[in-house]
């Protein structure tokens, strides 16, 4: 027993690492996750409670809104600064891999280790695990959903089927795997419990046509973008899809080709012998098929069927099988140690939470403090491909600081500039954000500790 308590422990303790460490600053944020900041931000000012998520950042499309809910509390409690939703996915992370690790030992104990080396180091868990966004929470609920399904409660399978139809509500995408496992399943208290969560979507875009989330995924595909040809060639959309989703499972493309066998080798026994296994593994290439009729390929969009994968390897097998089965589990976290460095100590897009945070509590001090007027600011000279700062205003508008729009240059009289370079090239940078504040006085420099960032305040020429 003690041994067991010890081995959970430095199970846990993984985790918490792969999920945790060095967070703030590697954690991606971009316009989108800045966006989703934004919104946590306004949901809990107005108290604005609603099923339908708010539009994107490119006004282009409505979310779903159960992420916001999920990840409101983190955010609160971390006084909405940019890195609070990561903790929390992280959180969710920790949780889901905790959960899984209890379905494979009701499922099939023999896999029990190397599926927990697996959850502490593989990429799309861990990658997932530290990045506030929708498609990453989809595997809480999955995971929840498939626990509940194994119980032999006819309550159960409903609560199973109403988790799976909240993955929806998370990322509307769920519905090509989904939709395949209920009809596999063919349990008709799943079926209610996920048409009783779709069915509000399906209602809105029946009553307002052209629709935006079932409606919206019809005219966002490579037939409505024209690229017809694409649409006509889809055994190769697909083929290299699947090869898309082998190398993000495997990180390395040569142990890609390897997985590639074993999932066939498995897929031809299964149809074999252990038809029933299918039902984990058809979701997966279900998914894949509906991604080839996308505009293009995303990683998020297989980190929906995760746990599917994870179950369908870990399913009772003859025992060469499972020997086979366990080969790949341990040859995918062993491969993943190799990236793994890479996703703790880099961020993978500049400039991340850490520098948002810093540059904005600047930022909000300064404005605060001094009572700057026509306030706006500018990203230049640096890694961020963004000069307008997106990222930096959304977060300020959670601190109550409310800068002038991206068109409002021409009557700004304080110009906040976050930049990786000096005052100089600053100054002299082409971009016509810096017109009217070349020659004005530099007020004020801040810089951000243990990196090259730093804030500048310009005043308008004279």
């Amino acid at each position: 027993m003690k041994l067991r308590f010890l081995l959970f422990f430095i199970f846990l303790a993984g985790l918490i690492f792969t999920r945790f460490y060095n967070i703030e600053n590697t954690s991606r944020f971009t316009r989108d996750e800045s966006y989703n900041l934004f919104q946590m931000h306004r949901i809990w000012q107005e108290k604005d409670i609603t099923l339908i998520g708010p539009m994107d950042a490119g006004k282009t499309l409505i979310h779903p809104s159960m992420m916001f809910y999920m990840l409101l509390p983190f955010a609160i409690a971390g006084d909405f600064e940019p890195v609070s939703p990561a903790i929390g996915t992280a959180v969710y992370s920790v949780l889901t891999a905790t959960l899984t690790l209890y379905l494979v030992y009701k499922l099939n104990k023999k896999f029990i280790f190397p599926v927990a080396l697996l959850l502490i180091f593989w990429i799309p868990l861990v990658e997932s695990g530290r990045w506030a966004w929708n498609p990453h929470l989809v595997p809480f609920t999955t995971v929840i959903a498939l626990i509940l399904l194994f119980k032999k409660q006819r309550f159960a399978k409903f609560l199973s089927g109403i988790l799976l139809g909240a993955s929806f509500h998370l990322h509307f995408f769920t519905a090509a795997a989904t939709g395949v496992f209920v009809i596999l399943k063919r349990n008709i208290y799943l079926l209610v419990g996920v048409a009783l969560m779709i069915l509000p979507f399906v209602i809105f875009d029946i009553t307002h046509p052209p629709g935006l989330f079932f409606g919206h995924y019809l005219r966002s595909n490579i037939v409505s973008s024209g690229a017809s040809n694409e649409a006509s060639f889809f055994l190769r959309t697909f083929s290299q899809n699947m090869l898309n989703s082998l190398i993000y499972f495997a990180q390395i493309k040569i142990i890609a080709v390897a997985l590639a066998i074993i999932v066939l080798l498995l897929a031809f026994f299964d149809i074999k012998h252990k038809k029933e296994n299918l039902v984990y593994f058809l979701p997966i290439v279900a998914q894949i098929a509906g991604i080839s009729f996308l505009p293009r390929y995303e990683n998020r969009y297989l980190v929906l069927v995760i746990v599917f994968f994870i179950v369908w390897l870990v399913l009772p097998r003859r025992p060469l099988q499972q020997k086979l089965s366990k080969f790949a589990i341990v040859l995918l976290a062993v491969t993943s140690m190799f990236t793994l460095p890479i996703i703790l100590t880099k961020p993978s897009l500049p400039p991340g939470t850490y520098i948002a945070r810093l540059a904005t509590n600047y930022i909000s001090g300064s404005v605060k403090a001094h009572g700057h007027k026509n306030v706006n600011l500018a990203v230049l000279a640096s890694p961020d491909p963004d000069p307008l700062g997106s990222i930096y205003r959304h977060t300020l508008q959670t601190k109550n600081i409310h800068v002038l729009l991206e068109n409002q240059y021409s009557i700004t009289d304080n110009l906040f500039v976050i930049s990786t370079s000096d005052e100089k090239l600053v100054r002299n940078d082409p971009a016509n954000l810096m017109q009217g504040f070349r020659n004005g006085k530099l007020a004020e420099t801040y810089q951000i500790k243990d990196t090259d960032w730093k804030v500048y305040l310009f005043k308008r020429d004279e």
